[in-house]
This record gives structure tokens, sequence and C-alpha cells, in this order.
């Protein structure tokens, strides 16, 4: 199977209004006793746009992605979050995503970007895991499967991008 790094999409992430608190979130702080449900304020303009994936700090989606993974890891719990725009409201989901230690040596690292620029990873850690963090140097950086990737794209979800990512043969 073939595995992906799942980015922020550039074009639409400077169109995103999310709030300060936001991106000061550490994903760490939402593994272990699941909190409550997060409450942000989003400052709008006509050009704000609220897409179905946003890939960063942390990785929410909509209902519809949502009910995507679901069928690809059900066993996947998930924090939610509401951001306010104006009268609007938009529900978003954040996976609570595994830990996996699963780079191999021939990764590289950007650690003062905090991400990994090539990643290598070694299958027999990932095995069975459709989304995942990777666990290493760098900050947590999102790996998808292909076929999780794909109904994504099949589906016309906006808001990510995808960098190849490399199986170590064993």
């Amino acid at each position: 199977m073939r595995y992906y790094q799942l980015l922020p999409d550039d074009i639409l992430a400077c169109r995103i209004p999310l709030p300060e608190e936001f991106m000061t979130i550490n994903p760490n702080t939402l593994h272990g006793e699941t909190p409550p449900p997060r409450t942000l304020f989003c400052r709008t303009d006509r050009y704000s746009l609220f897409p179905d994936i946003i890939a960063a700090p942390i990785l929410l989606y909509t209902d519809e992605a949502a009910e995507i993974a679901h069928q690809y890891a059900d066993w996947l719990e998930h924090l939610q979050f509401s951001l306010y725009a104006g009268e609007k409201t938009y529900r978003y989901y954040a996976p609570l995503l595994p830990y996996i230690d699963c780079l191999a040596p021939e990764s590289r690292v950007n650690t003062s970007k905090g991400r990994v620029e090539l990643a290598v990873l070694r299958p027999a850690p990932i095995r069975n895991h459709s989304l995942f963090l990777i666990r290493g140097p760098a900050a947590p950086n999102i790996i998808i499967r292909l076929d999780l990737a794909e109904s994504f794209c099949f589906r016309r979800l906006r808001g990510f991008g995808l960098r190849a990512a490399t199986l170590k043969e064993d």
C-alpha cells in the first residue's frame, strides 16, 4: 500500500480565517482524556473559506470527511471544534490520531521548521493504519494511506495537499 503526507493546501491556507489560539494548539494535548468540544471565533471577510479539511497545526475535517475516515478507521475518536464566523457556525472534527514510530533513518527531517521533508517509512509499524502521526524529531506530521486519500479526492473534498512517502523495503 502507498502512503502520503497530508499537507495544507497552499492556495487555500491563506484564506482560512483561523484564530491565533487555534494556531497554537499542540497536537500532543489532544491525546489522553478527551477534552470537551472547543469553540473558536473567526474573523472573516468576503474572501474567507472554510474547506472540508484543514491540515495544520492539527487535522480538522467536516462531517462528510469524518464519515469517509470512519469507513477506513472505525476506531478513531474525535474532538469536536465549532468555528463561529459571524452568524454562521462550522462544525469540524479533530481525529485523535495515534503516534507511530515509523520513520526510517533515510528520512530527511527539517527540525527548524518542524516537518519531515522526505518521509521514508518502515512498513512493519504502520500495518492496518490509514491515518496516523509520525513520532519523531519533528513536529507531528500526518500520514494518510492511498485508499483514504483517494476517497477524499473522489468526493472532491477541499483543503489538503499530498506529498508521497516512501516505504522502506525490509
